[in-house]
């Protein structure tokens, strides 16, 4: 590849202005494909986190994560479902640790968490626990192959299941309200 061409035509093209007919074409172009619905095809990608519990992988919508951390001590908590791992300090605010794996109808082959995904939906923060994050990509909706084996999940992409974080976060079962009578 011949860098100095490369910079040349970059460089005389970032000089260049637009005549008004070129500038009538582009946004002619731009109502067309807007009037024609193919900017809905486009509206489809959605920015996902992949990350990784046991040897499974998920993917999750990077609107509902308000932050990834190092998830460094988990607190068990006495008398909560087996989905509950326990709460976490994640910079002085505590934090419900969730295992998808358990949520999703899974086994979990290790209890080796690394990192925490927190999730917030405004008044309901919590963290689902991962080994690792596998990195952060756009997915198309319709590249998602529907499921119906749980209720927390939209279905498949290639081998990652595909979390359902807004009917996550708003089961009721996922608030955890039990009284214990310590006498």
């Amino acid at each position: 590849m011949d860098w100095g061409e490369v910079h040349r035509r970059i460089g005389a093209s970032m000089r260049q202005e637009r005549s008004e007919e070129e500038v009538a074409r582009i946004l002619g172009v731009r109502a067309r494909k807007l009037a024609s619905g193919k900017w809905k095809e486009e509206s489809s990608l959605v920015e996902c986190i992949e990350f990784a519990a046991s040897s499974n992988s998920f993917v999750i919508e990077m609107e509902h994560v308000r932050e990834i951390c190092q998830l460094d001590a988990i607190t068990p908590l006495p008398c909560t479902p087996d989905f509950v791992l326990g709460v976490s300090n994640v910079r002085g605010e505590i934090v419900s640790v969730l295992d998808i794996l358990v949520l999703v109808g899974m086994q979990p082959e290790t209890e080796d968490h690394d990192r925490l995904i927190v999730l917030d939906a405004g008044d309901l923060r919590f963290g689902l626990a991962a080994d690792f994050i596998l990195g952060a990509k756009y997915i198309r909706r319709d590249e998602i192959h529907p499921s119906q084996s749980c209720k927390f999940l939209y279905g498949m992409l290639g081998r990652a299941m595909v979390i359902d974080a807004g009917r996550l976060m708003k089961d009721p079962g996922i608030i955890v309200k039990e009284d214990v009578d310590y006498r």
